[in-house]
């Protein structure tokens, strides 16, 4: 008899249960069924005929009904997801990828997240954590998130609640009127917002270029390399590390990555 292989590009259908604006380019969408993920993971999400890219899970990893992906329109499959509707079928495999540590298992309790436009996606899981789970009370929480302006935004209509658990502080490029935020880039809250405790734990997801520009702050805290968890995803392609399209020196960043320690990135030629 022949054994059954098991195929990791192997794909099933789930489906549509929500879907909410979150900008005029971004939407979130909640699919059905249970997805046993870590904070920082991925799902690659397609239609058949249409191909397939992965997107971070920002929902609670504890969820046992749905998870949630957030999805920017900027191409073709991503021009077509945006044409469905409740009901309407997607196809995933995952979840994929190295993780951040789990939230019981940092390296230090004073944790500070940091954020840049669509890069704030990955980290509303972690929040949701906090918010769920009272046990983690003892850790302090503080995020950083930056934008371009107040449409950019994203979980606007969640922040409220966040605010029970964690220090939020907003910082816009353009701002208008009395918006509840600070002016100028994420790098500027280190100053106008300094973090308000030492020992730190740092996470971090945004564009490669913010990266350069926050490190130098965050070292100037002294934290150590080792507590500096970067999220580097970039040219993910298959998820599996087969298309070498994510290729940095040695590593896969969608099977070595996409976290990695600062320790880590900055050995690898180009990441950073």
């Amino acid at each position: 008899m022949t054994k059954c292989m098991n195929n990791p590009f192997q794909t099933k259908p789930t489906t549509i249960v929500n879907i909410k604006d979150e900008t005029q380019d971004v939407r979130l969408f909640r699919l059905a069924g249970r997805v046993d993920f870590e904070h920082g993971q991925f799902m690659m999400v397609g239609i058949p005929g249409f191909g397939e890219a992965p997107f971070d899970i920002c929902s609670d990893n504890r969820q046992k009904k749905y998870f949630e992906v957030c999805i920017r329109k900027v191409g073709g499959l991503t021009e077509k997801i945006f044409t469905l509707e409740r009901g309407n079928k997607l196809w995933i495999r995952g979840p994929y990828g190295h993780s951040f540590p789990p939230l019981a298992k940092l390296p230090t309790k004073n944790l500070l997240m940091l954020g840049g436009g669509t890069g704030f996606i990955t980290l509303r899981s972690i929040v949701r954590e906090f918010i769920r789970d009272h046990r983690l009370g003892a850790t302090d929480v503080q995020i950083y998130y930056g934008a371009r302006d107040w449409s950019c935004l994203l979980f606007k209509d969640e922040y409220e609640e966040w605010r029970k658990r964690v220090k939020l502080e907003l910082v816009l490029e353009k701002k208008e009127g009395d918006q509840a935020c600070d002016l100028g880039l994420i790098t500027d809250l280190f100053t106008i917002k300094p973090p308000k405790n030492k020992d730190l734990t740092v996470i971090m997801c945004g564009p490669p270029v913010m990266y350069k520009f926050v490190l130098q702050k965050i070292k100037a805290l002294d934290v150590p390399d080792e507590n500096i968890f970067l999220s580097m995803e970039r040219r993910m392609f298959c998820g599996q590390g087969v298309c070498e399209h994510c290729g940095i020196g040695p590593k896969y960043v969608c099977k070595d990555g996409p976290v990695f320690t600062y320790a880590e990135a900055k050995l690898l030629p180009g990441a950073l």
